[in-house]
């Protein structure tokens, strides 16, 4: 399964604190917290690191610096393991977004879904071309 490291610093909203990683993947964006993230970013204002292997690492460089990414390849086992061990996820499967609005400011980028069962999700996290670029092929298809 491919997938995508968006960031490495990704809130639900602004009165949250709580960072995590964002990330892309087939079917879904899949958000999820890390509190070491969060107690870094409150005590030093910077976050690094990644637990998902070298795969990732190499993927979060690429993803803090703005470039296009290329996909990952991880055993969806493998993935599926990763999320488990979080208690906090939060995934948003792509069939059941209804609507989203996508926006890019001089520091964050912001996305707000609203979900078939009535949920509105927002995920803010630090600008990022690429991520931004990713998340509109995945939410607004180029017509065939």
């Amino acid at each position: 399964m491919q997938v995508h490291l968006l960031s490495d610093s990704c809130t639900t909203g602004w009165a949250h604190w709580g960072h995590g990683e964002l990330w892309l993947t087939p079917h879904s964006i899949v958000r999820i917290g890390q509190r070491s993230r969060t107690l870094q970013a409150a005590t030093r204002g910077a976050l690094g690191g990644l637990a998902f292997g070298v795969a990732g690492a190499v993927a979060l460089e690429v993803a803090r610096s703005g470039r296009e990414t290329t996909a990952l390849e991880v055993d969806s086992a493998e993935w599926d393991g990763y999320l488990a061990d979080h208690r906090s996820v939060l995934r948003a499967n792509l069939v059941d977004v209804v609507e989203a609005g996508l926006r890019t400011g001089i520091t964050t980028s912001r996305l707000g879904l609203r979900m078939r069962d009535g949920r509105n999700l927002k995920l803010l996290w630090m600008r990022n071309t690429a991520a931004v670029s990713l998340l509109e092929h995945a939410l607004w298809p180029p017509a065939a």
